[in-house]
């Protein structure tokens, strides 16, 4: 055998192997990211949870809280003020100032559901294509690291404008943190507790608010113990913050 066959064959070989590694590669970041999405595709079926989110910006950090029962949600903004819904109606309310405003589901005024939260993980809406493209990709990391003592599975991609960095718990597979990280330097971080089987039918009860003021314009409501004129309303980053960065698809 000439060393042009001898040769060939050795290199036919190495493509083989090396493409035999490359595919077991794809293929156990697949069922990761697969698995993953099993399990918040189960959550989402919940009607009952509770999700306390911390987001740092700037080295400040603001803490929302949602309840969710059955249909019924409220979300409680850092300044008091809470927008509850039916899936039908919003209402913003301040009961501190017995103000409400009215919203209507169309708004951008909403809560933070279950599978928008779920949307946050990277992959989520794509085709088991594009999700095989996205875990043969070298450049999107997928490891195991320890965050805060809990063994935790860190995912890492690279959007159009930014960098997405999340850790999905191990043991519950439910997010526990998120990163994102802009050219700019900017860095905004966000930190989940979520609990299933949590809220009680008076977390999310509505107020008789029929002796409460009704507003024209959300951003009169405001959270003021001082009774002064202040500009701190209820916007969207405040309702929202969770879903301000999902991928687009």
């Amino acid at each position: 055998m000439s060393f042009k066959i001898k040769f060939i064959i050795l290199l036919v070989a190495m493509i083989l192997i090396i493409g035999s590694i490359f595919g077991i590669f794809t293929v156990y970041r697949f069922f990761i990211i697969e698995k993953i999405k099993i399990s918040l595709n189960s959550n989402i079926k919940k009607e009952n949870y509770y999700l306390k989110t911390y987001t740092t910006y700037d080295n400040q950090t603001s803490i929302t809280e949602t309840y969710y029962k059955d249909g019924i949600g409220k979300l409680i903004a850092e300044n008091g003020v809470y927008t509850w819904t039916d899936g039908k109606s919003v209402y913003v309310i301040d009961d501190s100032n017995a103000t409400v405003y009215v919203g209507n589901f169309n708004d951008t005024v909403g809560l933070v559901s279950n599978e928008t939260f779920a949307k946050i993980y990277p992959t989520y809406t794509y085709s088991i294509i594009k999700k095989l493209i996205f875990a043969g990709n070298i450049k999107n990391k997928i490891k195991n690291v320890m965050l805060n003592d809990e063994k935790c599975i860190m995912i890492e991609v690279n959007e159009e404008s930014f960098k997405k960095t999340v850790w999905i718990s191990k043991n519950t597979y439910s997010l526990r943190k998120a990163k994102l990280e802009f050219p700019n330097g900017e860095v905004l971080d966000y930190e989940y507790e979520l609990r299933f089987n949590y809220v009680k039918t008076r977390d999310v009860s509505l107020p008789d608010i029929t002796k409460y003021k009704f507003l024209d314009s959300i951003n009169t409501i405001n959270k003021d113990n001082n009774n002064e004129t202040s500009t701190n309303s209820v916007d969207n980053s405040q309702v929202v913050s969770p879903a301000n960065f999902q991928t687009n698809n």
